[in-house]
């Protein structure tokens, strides 16, 4: 394909490793593409190659935009046009939204990252070693953009993450759960029995009973296909494949355009939900789906009522200050 350099815009780089949904994200992200859009495949193992390897392919390419999308994303439409317009609305160098992520039962941010040429100019220059790290693209984020200096989270869900994916994939990403996610996995668990995933439930009981914490190596599991066990494996691929097969973009907008939180994902990421809810049309569009689902009522209590927990604990811990800066003159 052809690019007009003086016209050059956008640069995609799908990061993959043979995810079952790999075709269909391709599919998605190229009909959202403008004329002198370019898209490209990188996929090395582990994830902290690709990740080198993504970044060198984008200081050479000198797009001024280059998206990152792992293939287990699924974007919603317009989700790249938005992205674009905030990432030149800001002038930041990484900027990134949220995305419906099936293992958490909700929104999360991550899903798309967004950088600016004059950011992967600054990673190339700085060349960071992060074959030892957990999160190598966190750690390069955070390299360039200290304290969040030209970091863009915007309060958008442009996708979904880690639906319909294969069994061996949830198996992975279950164990590293249990590892780099230890705080959130108790509720995790939780959400997976309220939601019905018989299957990601026997993985997590499986995971749980095999494995202690300690005994998992965070690194291993980043850099190395950790096979889901032949004991307890049931997985039809083909019959997932076929699913997939009729998926289209719709599908994807309405499994965005109809979440509706449960108090078990609020109480854990109760603020995520709040920084959302700043975005006009996601308020508008959740007081809808939330009436008509008939627990607008339950939710707004829960805000409410935590909330208004949350000031009082912030007011008493002032008050306290206050009478420790008192004391000495009480005396």
């Amino acid at each position: 394909m052809k690019i007009n350099n003086l016209k050059k815009r956008l640069l995609v780089i799908l990061r993959t490793t043979s995810e079952s949904t790999e075709q269909l994200c391709e599919k998605l992200v190229k009909k959202e593409l403008k004329k002198n859009d370019f898209i490209m495949k990188c996929s090395y193992v582990p994830f902290s190659k690709t990740l080198e390897k993504a970044y060198d392919l984008a200081f050479q390419e000198k797009f001024p935009w280059t998206l990152m999308i792992d293939s287990d994303v699924l974007i919603k439409s317009k989700s790249i046009e938005k992205i674009i317009y905030y990432g030149n609305k800001y002038n930041s160098l990484v900027i990134q939204g949220y995305v419906l992520d099936y293992l958490y039962g909700g929104p999360r941010s991550g899903g798309l990252h967004l950088y600016s040429y004059e950011a992967i100019e600054r990673i190339h220059n700085l060349k960071p070693n992060i074959l030892n790290e957990i999160r190598p693209e966190t750690y390069c984020k955070n390299l360039i953009c200290p304290n969040g200096n030209r970091f863009r989270s915007i309060p958008l869900i442009l996708g979904v993450h880690d639906y319909f994916q294969f069994e061996n994939d949830y198996y992975r990403k279950v164990l590293f759960f249990y590892t780099k996610n230890n705080d959130i996995i108790e509720t995790l668990s939780k959400i997976w029995k309220s939601k019905n995933y018989q299957r990601i439930v026997e993985i997590d009981s499986f995971i749980n009973k095999k494995f202690s914490n300690n005994s998992i190596n965070k690194l291993k599991i980043c850099t190395v296909d950790y096979n889901f066990p032949k004991t307890i494996e049931k997985e039809d691929r083909s019959l997932l494949l076929e699913k997939i097969t009729k998926i289209d973009q719709n599908y994807v907008d309405n499994i965005c355009n109809n979440w509706a939180p449960e108090i078990l994902y609020l109480n854990k990421f109760l603020t995520i939900y709040l920084r959302l809810l700043f975005n006009k049309d996601f308020a508008r569009s959740q007081y809808k789906i939330l009436k008509k689902k008939k627990i607008f009522v339950k939710v707004m209590f829960f805000l409410i009522t935590n909330l208004l927990t949350f000031v009082l604990l912030r007011s008493s811990k002032k008050l306290k200050n206050i009478f420790l800066t008192l004391a000495p003159f009480r005396n």
